[in-house]
């Protein structure tokens, strides 16, 4: 497993909106006021765990803005997914749990985008407790429909 400063994207930096597409599916972030932000891009899934034989999420992203609510910077972890959204909840676990250590100051966010939305079995299963136990809130499934590019705008 690699640092997570051995793996900022080209995608970071001060911008308007930050975003990462994956086979059809775009996660994207921006400020409710359209100004610009600090955000760093972890690529998680092809270098963070690049040799190693687990299932993780795909995307971290780091805002070290002062989120009003908690007073802490925010991650948030992205798992891009198609239709077996059931192992979402595996790779997003897999990929916090090793990498909490290392953004200790930060409020733990879980969001899966898919075309499928939220699946009730989902919500029982061994992972997506874990995944809640860690972070102390639910994982968000985001919906996205075709009309708009699979895309889901997160508005923090």
């Amino acid at each position: 497993m690699k640092a997570l400063n051995e793996c900022v994207d080209n995608e970071s930096g001060n911008k308007i909106i930050f975003s990462k597409k994956e086979k059809g599916k775009t996660f994207a972030l921006k400020l409710n006021s359209n100004e610009t932000f600090a955000c760093e891009v972890i690529d998680v899934d092809k270098c963070v765990f690049k040799d190693v034989e687990i299932r993780r999420s795909d995307w971290l992203f780091l805002v070290p803005n002062k989120d009003k609510v908690t007073n802490r910077a925010k991650a948030f972890f992205i798992e891009l997914k198609g239709n077996n959204i059931d192992e979402a909840s595996e790779q997003l676990y897999n990929a916090i749990d090793r990498m909490k250590g290392q953004i200790h100051n930060f409020d733990i966010e879980a969001r899966v985008v898919s075309p499928r939305g939220p699946q009730p079995a989902i919500q029982n299963s061994g992972y997506y407790k874990k995944v809640r136990k860690i972070i102390k809130k639910d994982i968000e499934f985001c919906k996205v429909h075709k009309g708009n590019n699979f895309t889901h705008i997160e508005n923090i």
